[in-house]
């Protein structure tokens, strides 16, 4: 049977209240009487019963963790890690959910106030869900961490990576080598994650000095499965001239496109320079492996839990302003790219 606080105030000779301001951190009692509740506590076995500490604070010490139910990723679970890391320094742990449909999100809001969580993170996913949960959230005393996921409307918190500098390094990395003609394959043409990312790609192309050549910026699908990404590294293959180099908004992409190269009898990277974007795990271990940028997913699972505890404990933010943050990304040098076989004369 779970030792109570009433047991350890009676073994003690004092007062309940005594034991649980001692044992909760509240209230003013002396160290040396803090210190023996504490010692006793611990040598019968007390375990602080947190169900009944929510149904008196009206929050538990759980956070809520939510994506799409068949989203399994690699990165998914990397974030997921670095945000249990963190939630485990503060003796907090995190409820992991998903949802299938729209029509789910107002369940899983309702599970969340039923279980009292703190806050809520979401990541991967799609834009409509998110609206879904930015109109059912209104409702509810809960911050929400956006991790990747852009927000329709400014956020409690909103954690991503610096993909514009991601970009960036990549553009650098490929001109270096001799590269010109440079294409783009992305995700979903309706996804925001897609438009910022194109949009990115086009700054960072003009900043260079470099043409977009708009036949050249292919659109497939963020699900993996989708025919549409096929079609659309065919589509891009098949230009005449062809491009010498293809960035690819995320790693899966740029494993398609080396598949269809392959199959297409190109020899990789000396007739075609490849770029990812995340470094998931497979990365490192695709033919040849895959030159991406580094997203550091498990920080930003640590930063977004890191965020949403001072979003919760301060006091109202003023002006509007968000507890956001804005990630580093570093690229990562592999096999998938070398100069081109004709490097153009500069100009």
């Amino acid at each position: 049977m779970a030792v109570t606080q009433k047991q350890i105030a009676h073994e003690l000779g004092i007062s309940h209240q005594l034991v649980s301001f001692a044992l909760n951190g509240n209230g003013n009692v002396a160290p040396k009487t803090r210190d023996e509740i504490v010692a006793t506590a611990e040598r019968l076995g007390y375990r602080r019963n947190e169900l009944a500490r929510a149904m008196v604070t009206g929050k538990s010490s759980a956070l809520g963790f939510l994506s799409f139910e068949s989203d399994q990723s690699d990165h998914l679970m990397r974030v997921l890690s670095g945000a249990i890391d963190a939630a485990n320094e503060h003796q907090l742990f995190i409820k992991a959910m998903h949802y299938r449909e729209l029509s789910d999100i107002r369940g899983v809001l309702e599970r969340c106030l039923e279980w009292r969580v703190a806050g809520l993170m979401v990541m991967n996913l799609t834009d409509e869900a998110v609206e879904t949960l930015e109109h059912e959230v209104k409702q509810l005393d809960m911050p929400v961490a956006f991790i990747e996921n852009p927000p329709s409307h400014p956020a409690d918190v909103w954690v991503r990576s610096d993909d514009y500098h991601g970009l960036q390094q990549i553009i650098e990395h490929l001109t270096a080598l001799g590269h010109r003609e440079i294409a783009f394959f992305n995700g979903n043409a309706e996804s925001r994650l897609s438009e910022k990312r194109e949009t990115h790609f086009r700054r960072v192309m003009e900043c260079a000095g470099l043409f977009v050549n708009e036949a050249w910026l292919v659109r497939g699908s963020w699900g993996l499965e989708s025919p549409l990404n096929e079609e659309a590294a065919q589509k891009l293959l098949a230009f005449q001239p062809r491009p010498t180099a293809v960035v690819c908004s995320g790693d899966p992409l740029a494993m398609i496109l080396i598949r269809e190269a392959q199959n297409a009898g190109l020899k990789l990277p000396q007739e075609l320079s490849v770029t990812g974007f995340a470094d998931f795990y497979l990365a490192g271990l695709s033919n040849p492996a895959l030159t991406t940028v580094d997203q550091s997913f498990r920080v930003m699972g640590r930063v977004a839990v890191e965020q949403l505890l001072s979003c919760i404990s301060a006091t109202p933010v003023p002006n509007g302003q968000r507890w956001n943050q804005l990630l580093p990304t570093r690229l990562i040098v592999r096999a998938s790219t070398a100069p081109p076989l004709c490097v153009p004369t500069p100009l």
